[in-house]
């Protein structure tokens, strides 16, 4: 076992034993229709982890992310902040939607702390209604 990989397995211990259950869902495939002007064909993924979540800090309101839609939008107060330990079988990507005790939120920015390409730690800012 690597140093990181041991670091990894204590991050994800600690979120597991601070957090709650969350679901990452995730829109895959599927094809435009000019027909329907929609997309169809979509499958949804669904996976569960362990997550804490924090409200955002006032100096984390100032900064910018980019949206689903790839323009930039304000961090806002009423956003949220998501860790999830590094041994998740799906990072979080821009667009994709975590359920918070029922209630689903949209990835407005994510990052992943990865040293020596392991996943440590992965941080997202969340908005409520997806």
């Amino acid at each position: 076992m690597s140093f990181y990989s041991g670091l990894q397995k204590t991050s994800t211990r600690l979120i597991a034993g601070k957090g709650q259950n969350v679901l990452l869902r995730r829109k895959e495939g599927g094809a435009y229709s000019p027909a329907d002007g929609k997309v169809v064909g979509q499958s949804e993924v669904i996976v569960p982890m362990m997550a804490v979540v924090f409200d955002i800090r006032s100096s984390e309101s100032k900064i910018r992310a980019l949206g689903a839609d790839d323009v930039p939008t304000d961090i806002q107060y009423a956003d949220k902040k998501v860790l999830i330990g590094g041994s998740i079988p799906l990072i979080p990507e821009v667009g994709d939607v975590i359920e918070i005790a029922g209630v689903p939120h949209s990835v407005m920015k994510c990052t992943t702390t990865a040293p020596g390409g392991v996943n440590l730690l992965t941080s997202a800012i969340v908005r409520a209604g997806a």
